[in-house]
């Protein structure tokens, strides 16, 4: 292959692997912008999620099956099937009891319990009827 050919191949890749890594950061940026706590994200390793700071740092260890967003100082993560609440210091404070779980917002969070579909508060205490 002509010496010209190739060094353009190789800044091709060079040009696609940066802009892959420009997206990241800018999707990165973006989470960080949306969250109402920054200073922790999903984060995940192998199969598992936990939670890093900024420099990618783990401070919640990946032990979750999935995990969302900190919102109102809680995010919701999922183990054995099931969904519940941590706080930023990864105590479980609304134990993993939900089949499905939205975040929190104005201290609610939309929960479904044995089939039923309800709201939790932040301690856990439920409003509806079974």
């Amino acid at each position: 292959m002509p010496e010209e050919k190739q060094n353009n191949s190789l800044i091709k890749r060079e040009s696609t692997s940066i802009s892959r890594v420009s997206r990241s950061i800018e999707i990165t940026n973006r989470i960080l912008a949306a969250t109402e706590d920054p200073f922790l994200i999903p984060y995940r390793k192998g199969a598992k999620w936990g939670f890093c700071d900024r420099n990618r740092k783990i401070i919640i260890s990946c032990i979750y099956q999935d995990a969302r967003l900190f919102w109102e100082g809680l995010a919701a993560v999922w183990i054995n099937r099931k969904w519940g609440f941590i706080d930023n210091t990864g105590k479980e404070v609304i134990t993993c009891i939900y089949e499905s779980a939205w975040n929190f917002s104005k201290g609610l969070a939309y929960v479904e319990y044995n089939g039923n579909w309800g709201f939790i508060n932040k301690s856990g205490t439920k409003f509806w009827e079974d």
